[in-house]
């Protein structure tokens, strides 16, 4: 259901791949993360004053005409939805180590889990050079310690479920899965767990579940994006632990 405010939440975050029907988190990658936020109610912004009408800006002249790029090859992404789920645990603020300790009880959240493939391939197809070319254009490319320049095919996240609500959030505490894990994945189901560790609990384990899916071809994602039915969450965190 929808968070109630104050609150601390837990989402999570995984990059790592998609073979055959089993999702399995890349411990190589930096994008395996959970991060537990304090939500609370956003503070009202003051109300603009409205100046004088503005100067019309001069109309641009048109500049020379331009060769268009090769057309890329075209791919398809599939986005799975779900839920995940978590106990109650505590742990000490890494945001501010000042701060008190911390306790979140047990809930849960929205999970999505976006794959990319060649049109006409099968899950876990690796990709192609355009593929990683463009990866930043709806997703993280995944962050590697050792810098190896490898792609996974599959990044998902998890988020409380805000509702139609834009709480604010106050960050206090981060730190890496231990792993993450979904099996038995079809375009309607799969099951799987996630474990990770904060300064006081050990081992927490999380369970996820997959309940459905949308494929589409790449060229089509940015009318995706924008028509209102990429979750709005989902590109509020994109662009906010792509800067963290």
């Amino acid at each position: 259901g929808v968070i109630t405010v104050p609150g601390n939440y837990l989402s999570i975050e995984t990059s790592g791949n998609v073979v055959g029907s089993t999702y399995t988190s890349d411990v190589d990658s930096g994008e395996n993360e959970y991060e537990v936020d304090t939500f609370t109610e956003p503070t009202p912004s003051p109300t603009p004053t409205i100046a004088g009408s503005p100067t019309p800006s001069p109309v641009p002249s048109v500049g020379p005409s331009f060769t268009p790029a090769p057309t890329p090859t075209p791919a398809m992404i599939t986005i799975y939805v779900g839920e995940y789920s978590y106990p109650a645990f505590g742990g000490e603020p890494s945001a501010d180590p000042s701060a008190s300790p911390y306790s979140v009880a047990a809930g849960t959240g929205c999970f999505e889990l976006i794959l990319e493939q060649a049109v006409g391939g099968t899950a876990g197809q690796a990709r192609s050079p355009f593929l990683k070319a463009h990866r930043p254009s709806f997703g993280p490319q995944a962050r590697r310690p050792n810098g190896d320049d490898v792609i996974d095919n599959a990044f998902g996240l998890g988020e409380p479920n805000e509702g139609e609500n834009d709480f604010a959030e106050t960050l206090l505490d981060f730190g890496p899965l231990t792993s993450l894990s979904i099996t038995g994945l079809t375009p309607s189901t799969g099951t799987g767990t996630f474990i990770f560790s904060t300064a006081t609990s050990t081992g927490v384990t999380g369970s996820l579940t997959i309940t459905g899916s949308e494929t589409f071809s790449s060229d089509s994602l940015a009318r995706f994006r924008f028509s209102g039915r990429f979750p709005r969450q989902t590109l509020h965190t994109l662009g906010r632990r792509g800067n963290r």
